[in-house]
């Protein structure tokens, strides 16, 4: 046992309610129920009669029945198998004749009006009944048992909602009426003595039509077969035209073999699928209904060509912007910022002269604009792009002033102080107490730019603040410790064999670097920067590979993820500037002294020998 039915449309939906299409089937369900359903034998009225009719002129071959009578209700070859036994039947007397013929008229008028009382019958279009009959419109509502309606609203669904979308209410129920008028036509014509009832030309029609105005789409097939006990099922996809050709194909095939004698009207299919295909022609040539291409689609498309764009020109910031924004748009963070943070570098390398089209860009991409993903030095030159921007662009400059402050050196604290200004002026001291204190731990500044951190400090905390700022200036003390545990709020160390808990949020920088002992071989060197007591330095929290019993801590861990994870939370609960940037950490791209010495001196600005734990 096998077969396989059409049993979705893959990806299309119709974009308004199909009234008409609803409307339609609910005919037919009507119809079906008071023809059908309702009716003790919907089928059968009128049979016995019939049958008295043909068995008695089987036993008086020698008299006449007339010719619409044929074509409505009997088959039309059996005048000519009658004709055939005449010669083995005498013919009686003219009287005698007569009263026979009479007999016949008679049972003739009851077959019929027995037949015409069948509801079906009553509302088919039968091409004996002549040109003018509700046949011709009523017939298209009609069907002769479950089988055949459900599999006629199987295809109607498939097809009449997607057409009647694309193509409008009025315009698509006057083509399914045409088109189910058009099939019964064609049938007509090539077999004159056929009823005809059912809504298949109609929907052969919807089909020829969807086969090229979805030419493209995928049609869900579903199947089944057994084979012996083992049963196979399940569904593929096909293209919408080769599953309509398939269909005209095997009703072609079923006329050949056929002949139209199946009782199944294959020349109305046949028909209804050409004259949809004509119309679906049509509609596009005149423009009416064509395809509108999806948004995944355009969006693809253009990525596409933006792409091509950018291998011939890599440095075409017209389609990275353009890229950009299809792929944050479409929520490819990682990959959109990227791409946008190459066109912003390229602007601002271009100078003053780019400004309005870098502001242009920046408009462009707008709240999906992330100045958190700029590589640092890249936000030092926006935020300084930003100060002659338009208005409209006023909320990019504290996040681009936020991110330039991770910069390294001098750079990044000028933007940590330009954003404690902007704090202070609205009031803020405390948010710029925490900025200006980052600012503060930085090593290495000109005596002008402590100065302004001082200034500003002075503003944020008054007197305090000037105390602070001679703390830092002031030579660092290097503490070798040993970390012997890690809670959510405090670091448990040991230095000089004294142990102490020190509050994370007293940490202020955070510095990884790797040293090359006199072997050549290269250690693992971590820093905690903690502001002293007044009138002193900060304290420099100093930790070796061992001393930070990162197995202790993270057992089972390796050391590579568990070096990231204890770095990220003290930044995380500290606010804590970390130098190099966590990414670079994660990848092991650490900054690399041929001493300790050297690596105090680029950072503190001293030379210290200490000896690590």
């Amino acid at each position: 046992m096998f077969f396989m039915l059409p049993v979705g449309v893959e990806g299309a939906t119709a974009s308004r309610m199909p009234y008409v299409s609803i409307g339609l089937a609910a005919t037919c369900l009507i119809a079906f129920l008071l023809t059908w359903v309702l009716p003790e034998d919907p089928e059968g009225a009128g049979q016995a009669e019939l049958v008295e009719v043909v068995d008695y002129w089987h036993e008086h071959p020698y008299l006449e029945v007339p010719t619409p009578f044929v074509r409505q209700f009997l088959n039309p070859r059996l005048p000519a198998a009658i004709a055939a036994t005449r010669e083995q039947v005498a013919a009686p007397s003219e009287p005698d004749r007569a009263l026979e013929q009479a007999e016949l008229d008679g049972r003739l008028q009851r077959a019929a009006a027995a037949m015409n009382s069948n509801s079906l019958r009553r509302w088919m279009l039968v091409p004996g009944r002549g040109g003018l009959q509700w046949g011709w419109l009523t017939h298209l509502f009609l069907h002769l048992g479950w089988m055949h309606l459900l599999g006629n609203l199987l295809f109607f669904y498939l097809t009449g909602p997607l057409l009647e979308d694309a193509w409008g209410r009025l315009r698509f129920l006057g083509f399914y009426l045409a088109g189910g008028l058009v099939a019964s036509a064609v049938q007509v014509t090539f077999d004159r003595d056929s009823a005809i009832l059912g809504a298949s030309g109609a929907i052969a029609a919807c089909i020829g039509a969807f086969t090229l105005r979805y030419a493209h789409g995928k049609v869900r097939i579903g199947y089944f077969f057994l084979v012996f006990v083992r049963v196979f099922r399940g569904t593929f996809l096909i293209p919408a035209w080769l599953w309509g050709l398939f269909w005209f194909g095997s009703e072609l095939f079923d006329f050949w073999t056929e002949g139209g004698t199946s009782g199944v009207a294959v020349m109305a299919h046949l028909g209804g699928f050409a004259f949809g295909f004509a119309v679906a022609v049509g509609m596009r040539a005149m423009g009416w209904g064509l395809p509108a291409p999806d948004a995944a689609t355009v969006a693809e498309e253009a990525e596409d060509r933006h792409r091509q764009a950018l291998e011939k020109s890599p440095s075409d910031v017209e389609a990275l912007l353009a890229l950009a924004q299809l792929e944050l748009e479409a929520g490819k963070k990682d990959s959109g910022m990227s791409r946008a943070e190459r066109a912003v570098r390229l602007l601002l390398a271009k100078g003053r002269g780019e400004e309005r089209r870098l502001f242009q860009a920046l408009s462009g991409l707008g709240t999906h604009f992330d100045c958190a993903a700029l590589q640092p030095q890249v936000a030092v030159n926006l935020s300084a792009a930003l100060e002659r921007a338009p208005a409209q662009l006023s909320y990019l400059v504290e996040p681009a002033l936020q991110r330039a402050g991770d910069a390294i050196g001098d750079s990044g604290v000028q933007a940590l102080l330009k954003l404690s200004e902007r704090r202070l002026g609205r009031g803020e001291d405390k948010g710029a107490l925490a900025l200006l204190t980052r600012a503060r731990a930085v090593p290495g500044l000109a005596p002008a730019r402590i100065a302004a951190v001082e200034a500003l400090l002075t503003r944020a905390r008054g007197p305090e603040a000037s105390e602070a700022s001679a703390a830092a200036a002031a030579a660092p003390r290097f503490l070798a410790c040993k970390l012997l545990g890690v809670s959510a709020d405090a670091l448990a160390l040991e230095a000089s064999g004294r142990k102490a808990n020190v509050p994370i949020e007293r940490v202020r920088a955070i510095r990884a670097a790797l040293v090359l002992d006199a072997a050549g071989a290269r250690n693992l060197v971590t820093d905690l920067v903690v502001p002293g007591a007044p009138g002193q330095g900060p304290t420099v929290a100093r930790f070796g590979s061992a001393g930070l019993q990162l197995g202790v801590l993270f057992p089972g861990a390796a050391p590579r993820e568990a070096y990231p994870r204890l770095l990220t939370h003290l930044a995380r609960r500290s606010g804590a500037i970390l130098t190099p940037p966590l990414e670079s950490i994660a990848s092991g791209a650490l900054p690399t002294y041929p001493s300790q010495a050297a690596m105090d001196a680029a950072l503190y600005g001293v030379e210290e020998k200490l000896e690590l734990a």
